[in-house]
């Protein structure tokens, strides 16, 4: 077994690397799986399969990828998702004073 390196009997799995027991094939596909890009954990469920990699689609993993690839607003510095003004300097949340606030540094 690759997983504990003990002669395989019983029941068992058959997967490319060999014959792994029942009771180690949980960590086995922990220990081969594609990991998230976002928080580094084994990717062994649904996922979203990304130019750049694979990301968890439960959890906030993919929000948070999302959210890091996103335009900075202007005025508070958080990543612009949702509506949102684009000037010629880069976006603005929609929501907010921050649009307000943009403004009345312009003046």
């Amino acid at each position: 077994c690759p997983v504990c390196a003990l002669a395989v009997t019983g029941t068992f799995y058959r997967t490319d690397n060999g014959k792994v027991h029942a009771d180690c094939y949980d960590q086995f596909q922990e220990m081969n799986a594609d990991r998230c890009l976002v928080c580094g954990k084994a990717i062994v469920s649904a996922f979203y399969d990304l130019p750049e990699g694979k990301v968890h689609a439960e959890g906030d993993c993919y929000d948070k990828h999302q959210e890091s690839k996103a335009p900075k607003c202007l005025t508070c510095g958080k990543p612009v998702t949702g509506q949102y003004y684009e000037v010629s300097e880069g976006a603005i949340h929609a929501e907010g004073d921050c649009f307000e606030k943009w403004q009345t540094r312009r003046r």
